[in-house]
Parts: structure tokens; sequence; C-alpha cells
């Protein structure tokens, strides 16, 4: 099998700022805040109320509270995606591969903003003016959903968005571990504020103990977490379930190109065995740079973003 007669950029790797996947010092800031406030809703919550009412399930808090922390750190740590030099390489390998009818003697040059036939193959969004989504600064064309995070210094992988609280992009990589820590902290928050506040307005009299002090301000902090952050969570599963990401669902473009159907939308971000999804374990199907859309008459047109 042949493979396509290649042109790629020969600027240097060193020109490119190193990508910052969460591992950078000022992580430590949000992730120090979470792990304390995490921490201390959990331990005023098991101590307080757990440690004197055994009939609770005390090892299903634990686990939601394990699954809580793996998530977050995964979405930390984990590389959103990140796009480099080259990406077509890989996705012309994966079009030349053994059954697929594409031809794979096509020329790509990626140093210019003109859309080549191997580009028009693989590709769907465009600039109004037709041309390709070029980065200047990252040096590379912009496969499908890949914006530029002045963040991370980097162009990333269809991504979602930068968020501070993981000092980290959510991207391709990592959007199922930011979207499930959302939904454990959701989750636990409703478990802690179900089985503690009727606890708490059982008791006629206010209690100055320290121990009660810590619940109720744990029982408010969970309360106001998790009804915040659950407006988010339908946000997102919204989007999921019609395969956009935050940018795209504030963009004017072409609406509904990825969408797929509900279980292969869900498929493309929770994995392929729908028992892991609920789990920080699988990833996501494809390489994150070439996405399967539906038939569209025209190509999607959107601004240089």
């Amino acid at each position: 099998i042949l493979l396509p007669k290649m042109r790629f950029s020969t600027s240097s790797p060193s020109k490119h700022q190193a990508p910052r996947t969460g591992f950078a010092a000022s992580a430590a800031t949000p992730l120090c805040f979470w792990s304390a406030l995490v921490g201390s809703i959990a331990c005023s919550y098991i101590f307080c109320f757990l440690a004197p009412h055994p009939s609770i399930p005390s090892l299903l808090v634990s686990l939601l509270l394990l699954l809580l922390l793996i998530s977050y750190l995964r979405a930390c740590f984990t590389n959103p995606g990140f796009v480099s030099p080259g990406w077509e390489r890989s996705v012309a390998q994966t079009i030349c591969s053994p059954g697929n009818h594409l031809p794979c003697e096509l020329p790509i040059q990626c140093e210019a903003a003109t859309p080549t036939a191997f580009h028009r193959q693989i590709m769907v969004c465009y600039k109004q003016s037709g041309e390709v989504r070029y980065c200047r600064k990252c040096e590379v064309i912009k496969p499908d959903r890949a914006h530029h995070c002045s963040d991370c210094q980097r162009c990333v992988m269809r991504m979602d968005h930068h968020c501070p609280w993981i000092n980290n992009c959510v991207g391709f990589h990592n959007y199922k571990y930011f979207l499930l820590f959302l939904f454990y902290i959701v989750l636990a928050g409703a478990l802690i504020c179900g089985t503690a506040v009727p606890h708490v307005m059982a008791h006629s009299m206010p209690s100055e103990t320290t121990c009660d002090i810590a619940l109720n301000l744990s029982i408010l902090a969970a309360g106001v977490f998790a009804l915040g952050l659950f407006f988010f969570l339908f946000m997102h599963v919204k989007m999921i379930l019609h395969n956009e990401t935050t940018i795209e669902a504030m963009e004017p473009i072409h609406k509904g190109p990825w969408d797929m159907g509900t279980c292969a939308n869900l498929t493309s971000v929770l994995g392929p065995n729908p028992l892991l999804w609920a789990l920080p374990l699988s990833t996501p199907q494809g390489t994150g740079l070439v996405f399967a859309h539906t038939e569209i008459p025209q190509r999607a047109y959107h601004p240089d973003v």
C-alpha cells in the first residue's frame, strides 16, 4: 500500500511551548482547594454522622468519594489531546489501511492554508473564505473540532473549554473524566444532603458542639456545590446527546454534523462498553483527529477559532 506523498512543516518541535497537562506547578492551587474541600466534607460526614449511625452504607459513601477523587485526578493529569505537527500522517495511514477504498496518493502540504484534496476528504469545517483553519501559533492545520487554547499554548483535539479548577483543557482524551467528576460531585452531594438533613431537622434544639457545627457546614457546602454543578452537568449531558462541545454550541456554524444518534454519541465520549460508562476507566473511540459525521449538503464554515 502506497502512502501519500507528504510534505510536512519543517518547524522544529522546540518552537512549540511545552504543553501544560495539569502537572504544572500552578495546578497545586485548585488541586489543594478541591482536596481540602472534599476531604473536610467527607471527614465531617463520616465521623460526625456515619459513625453514630452505622445503618448508613458507609462502604457506598467511601466508594463514591474514591471514584470522585480518581475522576478528578484523571481529568487534571490526562493529556486532553494536543495536535502535533504532521498529524496528517497518522490519518493517512488509517485511510490507507487494508479494506479502505479511499485513494492514497494525494499530496499534503501542511504549511498552506489552502485545503488540498486530502484535507477535503477528511475534514468538514473550513473558514468562511474556504481555507482550512490554520493555527499560526502552533504552525499546524487544525483538524475538525480542534481549537487553540491560549492557556495551554497548544491546539487541543475536540476542545470543550479550559477549566481553571483542573488547570487543564477539557478535550478529547479527558472529557469523560471531567464529566464523571461532575456526576460524582452531584451524586455525593445529593447523598449527603438526603441522609444527613433529616437527622439535623429532627433536632428541635440547635447544637453547638464542634461535630454538629462541622456537619452542618458540610451539608451546606455539599448542597450548594451539588445544586450548582447539577445544571452544569445537565448542560454537558445535553450536549453529549447531540455530540456537541461547549465551543461548538456557541459557534454560528452548521449545527449537527457530528450527531450520529444517541447511542453513537454516548459511545464516542464514554467508550464502547456501557458497563464502564460510569467508571473512570475506558477511553473514547477514535484518534480525535477525524470524526464520523452525517451527510450534509455543504461544508460547515465558521470563523478561525
